[in-house]
C-alpha cells in the first residue's frame, strides 16, 4: 500500500516522511532488511528505491531475513491470515500493523490473542497518537465541558474514520455512545459510509462522510468562546477565540510516519512513549461496532 512505500518513494527531502519504508531507512537505530509483496510492480519499485532484498512470499522473506520487527501493511481483510503466518517465527518480537486491526471484531480479537500467546508486542498504526500535537490537545481539553465538534471523513468508516475515532478517544476520553444519523452506504467489501454522532468524555462529535476518493482531513471543535481548527492532515492546527487565532498548535505532520518509529525507539529504550497498542486498537473497533449494532447493519 501507499503507506508502506508509495506516498514518498521518490521524495528525497527528509523533512517529508510519510511511509514505513522511508521512516525505517531514515533512522540509524533501525536496519531496513527487506520487503515482501505479491505485486511485481511494487517489488521492483521497492528495490529501485532502497536496494534491499524483496520477495513475493511471506514465509521465504521471513526465513531469509529473520526480522525482530515486522510491519504488516496488507489489505485489512488479510491481517489475520498474515498474523497466523508471522506467529510461527520466534524471532519476531514486535509487530506494527496497519489500521484498522480488522473490520471484523472477532478477527481483531483473534489477532490480539495470537500476539499475546506468541509474546509479540503489537502496535497499530494510528500515527496521530505519536504526533506531539495530540498530547497538547489533551491538555487543552482535560477539564473542559460542553465540547462540540464536526468532522468530515471519506474512504470508509473503518478504513479512514477509525483514525479520528481513535484520536478522539485519546484526546477526550472514554467513548460513551453514539448513533447513526440517516441512511448508510456500503464502501467496498466490508466497510460503510454514514453520518453519525459519538460522545467521548465531555465531547459530542458529529461525523459526516464525503463520498469521494480523497481524504477529507479536517474537523472543528467548539468549547466556550473558543474553536479548534484542524486542517491539512494536521499540518495546520489553530486555537481560535472570537474569530482570532490565539495559538498555533505545534505538530510534526510532515513526518507523521517517522513519529511512530521515534516513539517505538522510546518503547525499546523503556521510556515513556505514545503509540496505539493492540489493546487500544481493539477498543476502538469494539466501540465503533457499538454504533453499527445500534443500527443493526
Amino acid at each position: 500500500g501507499n503507506i508502506s512505500l508509495g506516498y514518498d518513494g521518490f521524495i528525497k527531502n527528509n523533512n517529508k516522511i510519510f511511509t514505513h519504508s522511508k521512516s525505517i531507512n531514515s533512522l540509524n537505530s533501525f536496519n531496513l532488511l527487506g520487503g515482501c509483496d505479491i505485486s511485481k510492480k511494487k517489488r521492483d519499485l521497492f528495490f529501485k528505491i532502497y536496494k534491499k532484498p524483496v520477495f513475493d512470499n511471506i514465509d521465504i522473506s521471513l526465513s531469509k531475513l529473520k526480522p525482530y520487527l515486522v510491519i504488516l501493511s496488507t489489505p485489512t481483510d488479510t491481517h489475520l491470515n498474515c498474523v497466523k503466518i508471522l506467529s510461527k517465527y520466534k524471532f519476531i518480537k514486535i509487530l506494527v500493523c496497519e489500521k484498522p486491526l480488522s473490520n471484523n471484531l472477532e478477527e481483531a480479537k483473534k489477532i490480539i490473542e495470537i500476539c499475546k500467546e506468541k509474546k509479540i508486542k503489537l502496535f497499530v498504526n494510528y500515527f496521530r497518537i505519536s504526533d506531539p500535537s495530540t498530547q497538547m490537545l489533551k491538555k487543552i481539553f482535560v477539564k473542559k465541558t460542553d465540547i462540540f465538534g464536526s468532522l468530515y471523513y471519506s474512504r470508509g468508516y473503518f478504513n479512514n474514520c477509525s483514525h479520528y475515532f481513535n484520536l478522539f478517544e485519546n484526546i477526550f476520553g472514554k467513548f460513551k455512545g453514539g448513533k447513526i444519523i440517516g441512511n448508510y452506504k456500503k464502501y467496498k467489501k466490508n466497510d460503510f459510509l454514514f453520518n453519525f454522532y459519538a460522545k467521548f468524555g465531555n465531547a459530542i462529535i458529529f461525523f459526516f462522510y464525503k463520498n469521494n476518493k480523497f481524504d477529507q482531513f479536517k474537523f472543528d471543535i467548539f468549547y466556550g468562546q473558543n474553536r479548534l481548527k484542524y486542517r491539512k492532515n494536521g499540518r495546520l492546527i489553530l486555537n481560535i477565540k472570537n474569530n482570532r487565532p490565539i495559538k498555533q498548535i505545534k505538530n510534526l505532520a510532515n513526518i507523521y510516519q517517522l513519529n511512530v518509529y521515534k516513539e517505538l525507539l522510546k518503547f525499546l529504550d523503556k521510556k515513556n512513549y505514545y503509540l496505539c497498542s493492540g489493546k487500544d486498537a481493539l477498543k476502538t473497533i469494539n466501540n465503533m461496532y457499538k454504533i453499527l449494532n445500534d443500527k443493526k447493519i
